[in-house]
């Protein structure tokens, strides 16, 4: 565990990765059934696909009367966006797949194995950088 203190940069890579690879490991599936019965099971995030067919992610969605509110993904600073039901083509909710999570986790040890390793031989003794004569 020293080691990783010593090596706030390669924690913090660490961390990054790892978030990088969980995210990766989910993909969007579209949702039956009505909207309103969706946002009721109160998702975190949804992505919508409009009648004209952009797509936007909301993340904490609400319905309230016709309209669906939410957050939009992608704004510096979070941005409250309102849909009108009607200009609603489908909803989406993201599952993380079990496959791609066993992938990611495969990854994310290689790749500690790997900076370990090379941080190991870099800070080893014998051989190494500022050897005395």
């Amino acid at each position: 565990m020293a080691f990783f203190a010593r090596h706030w940069m390669l924690r913090e890579s660490l961390a990054l990765l790892t978030a990088i690879t969980l995210n990766a490991c989910a993909t969007w599936q579209r949702e039956a059934g009505s909207p309103q019965a969706l946002i009721a099971g109160r998702p975190d995030q949804i992505r919508v696909t409009l009648v004209q067919g952009d797509r936007i992610i909301l993340n904490n969605p609400v319905v309230i009367g016709d309209t669906l509110f939410g957050y939009r993904q992608g704004s510096v600073l979070p941005e409250r966006t309102s849909v009108m039901m009607r200009d609603v083509q489908s909803i989406e909710t993201q599952k993380a797949t079990v496959g791609g999570a066993l992938v990611g986790t495969l990854v994310v040890v290689g790749l500690i194995a790997l900076i370990m390793a090379g941080s190991a031989n870099l800070t080893g003794s014998g051989g190494g950088w500022g050897g005395g004569l």
